[in-house]
């Protein structure tokens, strides 16, 4: 691969109210090259969201308190982070676009669909409307929207779910943006609309060359999508590496609860694998591993922190028995 274009490195992100400080992501670090996918994985509430998030700088200050940032996010070696309100926004849409996973919630319900793809490619290109208007009919085409030209004057409500994420790709790419952040851009859709919205994110991959990060907690979407991965939990990434590697031989034992409660894994050893417990929640921090209260492999070191060790070729974990558990086998044929 390239030379890292997104560099993520020791991101934090704190939450500060009345009630104190609560650390959401913690220490996150890893880096996507130009034209590979990267994934993001973990179950619900791990801080993959506010991490993408956090990439984009899309937080307010809202009644509950306000977010606080840091550690480094940089851009083809520009940090983020650093920039002034209109800097950021001139990065978003144009060299950085994301998709959600709703689409109604990003769309404008009472805005023609041609509309908001012309007004996105207004704010950052110098196309004329007509021009804008072209590209956007031709992105629909390309993002397998059929009658395109009469698409751009329906309402998002007109459409499927799967349509309406086929326009909010297209949207995305109206800027033909370096970087797509895609979080859980096939959640909310059925199976085979699923195979058809990660067929386009790859095809147009290919043909524009851009890098992804897909956060999903969908492992079998990240075995057929992703170079690398980064498995995540609570708030912190456990244990990253490339696709193969974490695939059949994970380090990590939360990794390895993920990979053996899956479907497959399951007709295959006929033996139905739960992860027991509940994530800890972030308002309730420990010093030493966040996982030891779930893991069958705990000891007393465990409860001090847990440094990051490489076990591979680019695959690294955060668990001080990495080398034992690896020499152990764990997940070993998964």
């Amino acid at each position: 691969m390239s030379r890292a274009l997104l560099e993520v490195d020791e991101l934090c992100v704190d939450l500060h109210s009345a009630g104190g400080r609560v650390r959401l992501v913690d220490g996150v670090s890893f880096e996507v090259a130009s034209g590979e996918t990267v994934g993001l994985v973990g179950e619900s509430g791990s801080g993959k969201s506010l991490t993408a998030l956090s990439i984009m700088q899309l937080f307010d200050t809202h009644a509950d308190g306000d977010f606080r940032l840091s550690g480094e996010v940089r851009l083809a070696g520009k940090d983020l982070l650093r920039l002034r309100r209109n800097e950021i926004e001139a990065v978003r849409g144009d060299r950085i676009a994301m998709v959600f996973q709703d689409p109604m919630s990003s769309l404008t319900p009472s805005m023609r669909i041609g509309r908001q793809l012309v007004e996105a490619a207004a704010v950052h290109t110098s196309l004329s409307r007509k021009e804008a208007s072209d590209r956007a009919v031709e992105l629909l085409a390309r993002a397998g929207i059929p009658s395109p030209e009469r698409r751009m004057h329906q309402y998002p409500h007109e459409l499927s779910g799967g349509m309406q994420q086929r326009v909010m790709i297209a949207m995305a790419l109206m800027c033909e943006p370096d970087l797509l952040i895609a979080d859980e851009p096939t959640t909310a859709l059925d199976v085979t609309v699923q195979a058809e919205i990660l067929d386009l994110l790859r095809s147009l991959q290919e043909t524009e060359g851009m890098a992804i990060l897909l956060i999903t907690h969908d492992l079998g979407v990240i075995a057929e999508m992703c170079h690398r991965v980064n498995v995540m939990y609570s708030g912190q990434i456990v244990e990253s590496g490339p696709m193969a590697d974490l695939f059949t031989s994970p380090t990590h034992p939360y990794t390895e609860g993920l990979l053996a409660s899956l479907p497959q894994t399951v007709l295959e050893t006929g033996e139905w694998v739960s992860i027991p417990g509940t994530v800890r929640p972030a308002s309730d921090p420990v010093a030493g591993c966040r996982f030891a209260d779930r893991c069958a492999y705990r000891e007393a070191a465990c409860d001090e922190p847990q440094p990051v060790f490489a076990v591979g070729a680019g695959h690294t974990v955060r668990c001080h028995r990495a080398d034992d558990l690896t020499l152990r086998g764990v997940g070993a044929g998964v």
